[in-house]
């Protein structure tokens, strides 16, 4: 078992996401119709698949060192100063972009009142760290990412893991847990997500594989939706879920063009890629004792 996963691990990781994923929406599912007694823990742990299956594998394929070496990822001095700004600014920049460009198109016009930005980086941080950054990070960017440009470019990689990323948000809604599915709004979220994807590929990268980075900038993508939106354009429409994805996504695809043209797709940045170290000693017993001492 440990030498198939070792040679598999991102199918691995998509497959444990997944399972544990829907089975945390199923019991959600059970839980509401009265067939098994409520706990509200379990509606809360189904966000944290990612994670949860990232750590998972990097102990199982790699022990203590492994975890050990996932969680230095977490050290704010891979990234140095300027990262932190960046990545805390572009996502409502972009968000900010699109209203312009749909107010500019005949889309309702904002209201002049504004919004505190010390509001927006507590919930940025607090999305961050205690929402997307714990619950998935570890696993897309922390465990996914590094085993992809292992064997593929950088921006195969982000594609990839896009994919994956934006389908895995849809097995709760299968089960009836938020609304119906729509086609069209599902094919807009998929382009947005992998668009989204190839650009936290670059700046995990760009930051020698910063975990805090990549969390800032979830975090702040999230918590840009409700304070630009809700604080700074109360009761502004884009045009529903479908434009709004569309909108979006084409800016981030900009940028992710952006990067691929300046920087190249095979590291997305000036710097190599991010891989994890040789993995030989995960099918080898001998060799992984010794990794571990």
């Amino acid at each position: 078992m440990k030498r198939l996963v070792s040679r598999h691990p991102f199918a691995s990781f998509v497959i444990l996401t997944y399972f544990i994923t829907t089975s945390f929406a199923i019991l959600t599912r059970l839980m509401l119709n009265g067939a098994i007694p409520a706990t509200p823990i379990v509606p809360s742990l189904a966000p944290f698949g990612p994670s949860i299956a990232g750590l998972l594998l990097t102990g199982f394929i790699y022990g203590r060192s492994g975890l050990r070496d996932l969680f230095l990822r977490l050290n704010p001095a891979r990234m140095g100063w300027r990262w932190p700004i960046a990545c805390l600014l572009l996502p409502p920049i972009l968000l900010l972009a699109a209203v312009a460009i749909h107010s500019l198109y005949g889309g309702s016009t904002p209201p002049s009142n504004w919004f505190t930005w010390p509001n927006f980086f507590t919930g940025a941080i607090w999305g961050a760290f205690l929402g997307a950054g714990l619950t998935e990070e570890f696993g897309w960017r922390g465990f996914a990412l590094p085993h992809l440009q292992l064997r593929h470019s950088a921006l195969v990689s982000g594609l990839l893991i896009g994919l994956v990323w934006a389908l895995w948000h849809y097995p709760h809604r299968l089960l009836g847990l938020g609304p119906p599915i729509d086609a069209s709004e599902l094919i807009s979220y998929v382009v947005a997500i992998i668009a989204m994807s190839v650009v936290y590929a670059s700046v995990f990268n760009s930051t020698n594989g910063s975990l805090v980075a990549v969390m800032l900038l979830h975090g702040a993508n999230n918590g840009s939706w409700k304070f630009v939106l809700k604080d700074l354009f109360p009761g502004i429409d884009l045009g529903g879920d479908v434009v709004e994805n569309l909108l979006v996504g084409v800016l981030w695809i900009a940028v992710a063009l952006i990067l691929v043209i300046v920087f190249g797709p095979e590291d997305l940045s000036n710097k190599p890629r991010q891989v994890v170290e040789d993995i030989s000693h995960a099918t080898d017993p001998e060799a992984q004792k010794k990794a571990e001492q």
